[in-house]
């Protein structure tokens, strides 16, 4: 499995670099403020009360104190998670109806129309994952008993899969139910792909825009938060899960 890295930038005018996670350890360098840092993603360690990331400096393996670091990577998962608030309560603010035609959050609030895909492509591209004016869909192409039971490409069971930004996701195939689901996947942030829609999770619930009972009164949003039903239900066909 290839090394995955997170930069961030020195905020000490002068930070120690050390060859163990310890105060005691012994001082590799000395990085300066400003400077950018490549840590390895998920290295890290808790000792003598300091928080450590291991980093890469010189082709070492190394460590430095987080309290002096800002990330420079951007947080795709966090952006989409902040960004779904904002889409979301929007559509409900606005009263919106579930209508195609709206191709960015600026229409949805103009047009006051919605539909699952234009909801989260919104995400999306607040999120910069994605340009405006840019979608996201599932398709309605497959069946999700065939879709689970055949190997569905991804350009089978996705469309406008290509307009999201390199290296700001990973894809990931899954074909079960939501309670089957390996729980790697179920992270804040996670787009969900079905067979008839697509949605946000949430952490103990789904935004989802979808044709069905979100829609509570008049044809018109009035809550798109989804506890139980389709997303719990229905077979998963993908997992889209921002990079952070």
């Amino acid at each position: 499995m290839a090394v995955k890295y997170i930069k961030f930038k020195v905020t000490a005018e002068s930070l120690a670099v050390r060859k163990k996670p310890s105060l005691k350890g012994e001082v590799f360098s000395y990085v300066k403020k400003g400077e950018t840092l490549k840590a390895i993603k998920g290295k890290i360690k808790v000792a003598d009360g300091v928080k450590w990331r291991q980093i890469v400096l010189k082709d070492k393996k190394v460590w430095v104190s987080t309290k002096y670091l800002k990330r420079f990577t951007p947080n795709y998962r966090k952006r989409v998670v902040d960004n779904a608030k904002i889409v979301y309560n929007t559509i409900v603010k606005v009263g919106a109806k579930h209508e195609g035609g709206a191709k960015s959050l600026d229409e949805i609030k103009k047009k006051k129309k919605t539909t699952c895909a234009t909801s989260v492509s919104a995400v999306l591209q607040e999120s910069k994952m994605m340009a405006k004016g840019k979608l996201i869909s599932h398709t309605k192409a497959v069946g999700s008993s065939k879709a689970v039971k055949k190997k569905n490409t991804k350009g089978k069971a996705i469309s406008g899969l290509g307009n999201l930004k390199e290296g700001t996701y990973a894809i990931h195939k899954v074909g079960k139910s939501w309670k089957n689901v390996p729980k790697k996947y179920k992270v804040p942030g996670a787009v969900v792909v079905y067979d008839s829609n697509i949605a946000i999770y949430m952490g103990d619930y789904f935004y989802s825009a979808n044709n069905g009972g979100s829609q509570k009164k008049h044809g018109k949003y009035v809550n798109v938060k989804a506890k139980s039903g389709y997303c719990y239900n229905s077979p998963v066909l993908y997992v889209i899960l921002p990079t952070c």
